[in-house]
């Protein structure tokens, strides 16, 4: 479904139908927002009545058209990608901006702009926009899905370090470390595709195309572009730390179950030992003990395990 969102400064914010888009008809302290789906049957004719849009159809309707920023006859079109997880693989969401108006195009519900229109109570002034400061604010938006993945990954590590420090019985991490792995590796992938639009929307032959405060817009999202990177090279540790204290902790558990074993070894040994001693096939005195001698040899065991119990307990052996 497309929607067309008027907003005056000096009077009143209103949904505007389609066939009453008039671009010449917009003033100073006027911005007009179209949102549509890239499969509404009447994007064609949207982007008609949008004026210098209509260039842009082939760039929106072309999968292949990303990455780059397109300048047009008093406009210019660029397109981002979507978050894996949020919509269908190989989504995005394109942009066409002029100087009082702007289109996206969007290939899936993007809560983002369903916040931007819900946050308004009553008249806003978001007609004091220009097309390039709603631009950057949705951009930024955007940027912050991606800080919203991040967040999400650092809890989940979180709850993972959790596990491994605390209940052993509990299955092994693996399978969810290696998914996160995959998680954030995907959101790297999407997350590099932005760099040359950031850039692109910086350098000094696209700015003279844009109003004067575009510069200023676009170096704040720069900076939020880049504290993402930023943040998802941490979070990319995070999960490579984890990793590494389950590999600690396995061999921790490992070599006190080989000491647990080692005890255990020695204890069997010395009552080995001492078996052997009263089983030998020499007449003495204490072979002839009968009942009491079997008393005695348990008695010798008992106590020369525990001995060696209490000695690896206080030499912390276990």
């Amino acid at each position: 479904m497309t929607d067309a969102y008027f907003y005056d400064a000096d009077g009143r914010d209103r949904v505007l139908p389609i066939e009453d888009i008039d671009l010449s008809a917009l003033r100073d302290r006027q911005l007009l927002w179209v949102d549509a789906m890239r499969t509404d049957n009447d994007l064609g004719q949207v982007l008609a009545r949008v004026g210098p849009a209509q260039d842009s159809v082939s760039l929106i309707l072309d999968r292949s058209a990303h990455g780059r920023i397109t300048v047009l006859d008093k406009a210019f079109h660029f397109s981002v990608p979507m978050p894996p997880g949020k919509c269908a693989d190989g989504t995005r969401l394109d942009f066409v901006v002029g100087a009082n108006w702007i289109v996206t195009v969007r290939d899936c519900d993007i809560p983002f702009l369903t916040a931007f229109r819900d946050e308004d109570r009553g008249e806003s002034f978001k007609g004091k926009l220009t097309a390039t400061a709603m631009c950057a604010s949705f951009l930024d938006r955007h940027i912050e899905t991606f800080q919203s993945e991040i967040s999400e990954i650092m809890q989940a590590t979180d709850k993972i370090d959790e596990g491994i420090l605390g209940d052993r019985r509990k299955r092994p991490p693996l399978d969810e470390l290696a998914k996160m792995r995959q998680r954030v590796g995907r959101l790297r992938d999407k997350l590099g595709a932005h760099r040359e639009i950031i850039h692109g929307l910086l350098r000094p032959d696209f700015i003279n195309v844009t109003d004067g405060d575009a510069y200023e817009h676009f170096a704040m999202i720069e900076r939020h572009f880049d504290r993402t990177e930023d943040g998802l090279d941490r979070a990319r540790e995070t999960v490579v730390g984890s990793l590494e204290l389950y590999a600690t902790r396995t061999a921790q558990d490992t070599n006190e179950m080989v000491s647990v074993l080692t005890i255990i070894t020695v204890i069997i040994g010395a009552a080995g030992a001492i078996a052997g001693v009263f089983g030998m096939n020499f007449d003495t005195a204490f072979s002839h003990w009968g009942a009491m001698g079997f008393y005695v040899a348990t008695a010798s065991m008992v106590a020369v395990a525990l001995f060696i119990v209490v000695l690896a307990r206080k030499r912390k052996w276990i």
